[in-house]
């Protein structure tokens, strides 16, 4: 008896739970259906201004008193959404809000063709509120007539260029990611934008710049937003290789999670590993190695301010990773990328290099510079006798200084013996 009590009281239990949860659920779409009634979204719309910012506008009525109106806003992939109260007014028993997103900063900088995900809030004079449902936006640069090729893994904006060049670069695009996805490993989610940009005057504005100084000395060939998953390059002779470099930063920033301790010579140097032409610093390593200019790679977390030293820097971080996996394997660089979304400093990146490779940056550092003088054909300083080191180039003017110093030494020896006899 005592079992068949427990088997209907647990029976009623169960009918009791489903009899709340069914409540509950009629009670959610009962609420959803009235706020539904009370907004109607007639129009709405956002418009970009490209680079100051977005209006966007929304024409609705409401059976409800309403207070305030909120549009929140995602950006590309940031980790954040951004929300602002719009400017409410009424006509003809329509409400009209408004509102204009500034993004002509660099501090709210967003570039062009970034995907604008946003939604409306409707809250009510009683405090209970009414979510839109979401819409979808491309802030384009509102100067041209964009196409658009559009594969798995990319998007293609580009105008006034042949189609022909655009799926070529398209094609250079697709490649590079399924090329440095796997080979660290990562999957890169949603599809990467590209901009391509006709003259530097047409990019100047879709860009970021450090300082005008900077800006009126260097050109911009391409730049990475890695937050909004977004590439700009400039249609110039160097295109495809810009490519290459830009659509690589981006998968080793979702590789690294954004680290804010990701080494700039690692992050540099993968970027021109992934270069179709690989040989193009050779020059400038010789010149490096003749100059004593080459640094350790724990001085290259920032780049020389000198133009030919910064680009020995990027030849010397390019060289260094691609002895690391040319030697060591692409299972390892995938690996040592993951480990530095954990760390903390970069300090901890001498542990990792320890940890994964059995050496430290100092002793990688080392290592590369002998395979380095063996690839470019140059004797070793270790191989060089003291002789060989006394007649190299830049010590002839020391060869030269002992020798007019003997010089003056024996005719002085000679006049105080002439003038003593």
């Amino acid at each position: 008896m005592e079992y068949f009590t427990k088997k209907i009281n647990l029976f009623l239990i169960l009918l009791l739970a489903l009899f709340l949860i069914f409540s509950s659920i009629h009670k959610n779409i009962a609420l959803f259906s009235d706020y539904t009634e009370y907004v109607d979204i007639l129009e709405q719309s956002a418009d970009s201004d490209f680079p100051n910012g977005i209006n966007f506008q929304i024409n609705f009525t409401s059976e409800k008193n309403i207070e305030d109106v909120k549009i929140v806003l995602l950006v590309g992939n940031r980790s954040t959404s951004q929300y602002s109260y719009m400017d409410l007014s009424k006509a003809n028993n329509q409400i009209f809000a408004e509102h204009f997103f500034n993004s002509g900063s660099i501090n709210n900088f967003i570039p062009p063709s970034t995907k604008i995900s946003y939604f409306y809030e409707f809250i009510f004079d009683d405090n209970s509120s009414y979510i839109s449902e979401d819409f979808l936006f491309f802030y384009h640069d509102n100067r041209f007539k964009w196409q658009e090729i559009i594969t798995e893994k990319s998007n293609v904006f580009f105008y006034d260029i042949s189609i022909d060049l655009a799926e070529a670069i398209s094609n250079i695009s697709d490649q590079t990611i399924t090329k440095m996805s796997k080979l660290l490993d990562v999957k890169i989610g949603n599809s990467i934008n590209l901009v391509i940009y006709n003259n530097t005057d047409d990019m100047y504005s879709a860009v970021t710049h450090k300082s005008k100084t900077s800006s009126e000395k260097l050109t911009i060939l391409g730049q990475a937003f890695s937050d909004e998953k977004i590439v700009i390059v400039l249609l110039d002779e160097q295109v495809f290789e810009t490519v290459n470099h830009e659509i690589t930063h981006i998968i080793s920033s979702i590789a690294t999670d954004n680290s804010d301790f990701f080494p700039l010579w690692l992050n540099e140097g993968l970027s021109e590993y992934s270069d179709i032409t690989p040989q193009k610093y050779a020059s400038i390593l010789k010149w490096g190695i003749e100059t004593e200019n080459l640094l350790p790679l724990k001085q290259l977390n920032t780049f020389p301010g000198d133009p030919k030293k910064t680009i020995l820097a990027y030849g010397q971080s390019q060289s260094t990773v691609r002895y690391l996996i040319d030697n060591y394997g692409q299972k390892n660089i995938a690996n040592l990328f993951q480990r530095i979304r954990k760390i903390k400093s970069y300090s901890a990146i001498d542990t990792e290099f320890t940890n994964i490779y059995g050496f430290n940056l100092d002793q990688l550092y080392s290592l590369w510079k002998d395979n380095l003088y063996q690839e470019l054909e140059i004797k070793s300083p270790k191989n060089i006798s003291l002789m060989d080191k006394l007649f190299i180039r830049k010590n002839y003017y020391i060869i030269l200084s002992l020798l007019v110093s003997a010089l003056v030494l024996l005719l002085l020896f000679r006049w105080a013996k002439k003038t003593s006899s």
